[in-house]
């Protein structure tokens, strides 16, 4: 397991390995790259008592009960999350390093984003719950900079010296010199309304350059970083970190990390000789899923010349290496442009999380979850080789599942050279999502003495 600083967490940037696949059924050239498997947890065979003894005059560590919990990254990208422990009574049990806030005042914070040509921007809205009064919207677009307004470039807040400092083989400088935090108020408006945003262009970064699935962590701990409270989807104070490694050639079997719970039962309710009680560890991480299919680039399909390929559909029956899986790809050519459709569907145990809402997956929050924090995945990266900058995708970028877990989008690319033969190209998309899975046990405490 990685122990990934804060402050530079929220400027890892990365981009897709390459895997080879052909026409027609994907994912034939790379054994790592299948599969639906993500950050996978499980309590090793020992590790969870059925029963436990409480002794109201104890020895030190006799009411401390330790689960283990193993977390492996069986998919294909690197994968930044959490674990928390829920489902027990706060009122008698004690979870080590566990905060959980009494009922109360609570501010409600999302954020959104909006994705265009490479170019991110998130926008964020916060509202008062509990007794506290009022509402704030921080929407984009609202207020004049005239009124009042602040752009600030994120790099002037980096000393030279860390600027100069090399991350993933680019200077940290390097990383964050198109990242922007901006403040826009208009106090003319009856609510003073002010919109809070955060502009980050990546169109410039070497998308081959380092580690699936770190563009995506790199982006969603960019954003958490400029919104009020913990700076990070994962609750600390709540539940605990981990970074993992895919399953990669690089990193043959992923990267696993064993994640210690210690439970002390600190009173015992009077009168009572037995209880069950439940425990349940919930994993909240963002992950990506990458393929890269040849696919026909043919202007004139239709035409009788000779050509080194044809345009066909995709299909993928064993996945890509992560739970939301691109099943499908179809494609229509023209003269003037084609039509990619890709098919997705959630093909995992647990649940998706829209980014802007992976910090209500935490079980001891306050926020609700409502049918917007769920099924919703980003197409982070869709381009044709190295030409980036050409789609255009509807709904734009954002893949919307149903009740069944099935989604698609379509995206459009221009034909550039007008010409008659056709040429293969490998077309790169990349998902990133926040996933849920969830891992109950239960034990029978029983009064010792």
């Amino acid at each position: 397991m990685r122990n990934l600083p804060t402050v530079l967490i929220g400027i890892f940037l990365l981009s897709i390995l390459t895997s080879c696949t052909g026409g027609g059924t994907g994912s034939k050239a790379d054994p790592y790259f299948t599969g639906y498997d993500g950050a996978a947890m499980r309590l090793p065979p020992g590790s969870a008592p059925k029963i436990f003894y409480y002794y109201s005059s104890p020895r030190p560590g006799d009411n401390l009960l330790s689960y283990n919990l193993e977390v492996a990254n069986k998919g294909a990208a690197d994968t930044y999350g959490g674990v928390y422990i829920s489902g027990y009574d706060p009122t008698f049990i004690k979870v080590t390093g566990v905060e959980i806030s009494e009922a109360g005042d609570n501010i409600d914070c999302d954020w959104d984003a909006i994705f265009a040509n490479h170019n991110w921007q998130a926008v964020i809205y916060c509202t008062f719950l509990g007794d506290s009064s009022g509402y704030v919207n921080l929407g984009a677009g609202r207020g004049t900079l005239d009124a009042f307004g602040l752009d600030l470039d994120i790099a002037r807040l980096f000393p030279s010296d860390v600027k100069e400092t090399q991350l993933l083989g680019r200077k940290i400088g390097d990383w964050v010199h198109n990242l922007r935090f901006k403040i826009d108020c208009d106090t003319s408006t009856p609510n003073k309304e002010c919109g809070i945003g955060v502009d980050w262009t990546t169109a410039d970064f070497d998308f081959g350059a380092a580690t699936n699935g770190d563009l995506a962590i790199g982006y969603v701990t960019n954003l958490y970083a400029n919104m009020p409270g913990d700076r990070t989807f994962i609750n600390r104070f709540h539940g605990k970190e981990f970074a993992l490694s895919g399953d990669r050639q690089s990193y043959p079997g992923g990267e696993l990390a064993y994640i210690p719970f210690e439970v002390e039962i600190i009173s015992w309710p009077k009168g009572l000789q037995q209880t069950q009680q439940n425990f349940m560890f919930t994993s909240c991480y963002v992950y990506t899923t990458y393929a890269d299919p040849q696919v026909c680039i043919d202007p004139y399909p239709d035409t009788s010349n000779r050509k080194v390929c044809k345009p066909k559909a995709v299909t993928y029956p064993k996945g890509q290496g992560g739970p939301v899986a691109i099943t499908s790809i179809q494609q229509e050519n023209t003269p003037r442009a084609i039509y990619f459709t890709i098919n997705i569907q959630n093909k995992g145990k647990g649940l998706i999380y829209a980014l802007p809402s992976l910090h209500k997956c935490d079980p001891l929050q306050a926020d609700r979850v409502t049918n917007k924090d769920l099924n919703t995945v980003i197409l982070g990266d869709i381009r044709l080789a190295n030409e980036h900058m050409q789609f255009k995708c509807q709904p734009q970028n954002k893949i919307r599942l149903d009740d069944k877990g099935k989604g698609s989008i379509m995206c459009e690319y221009p034909i550039l050279y007008n010409i008659q033969s056709a040429y293969q190209s490998p077309l790169v998309i990349s998902l990133w999502y926040g996933y849920s899975e969830t891992l109950q046990t239960s034990v029978l405490l029983k009064r010792g003495n």
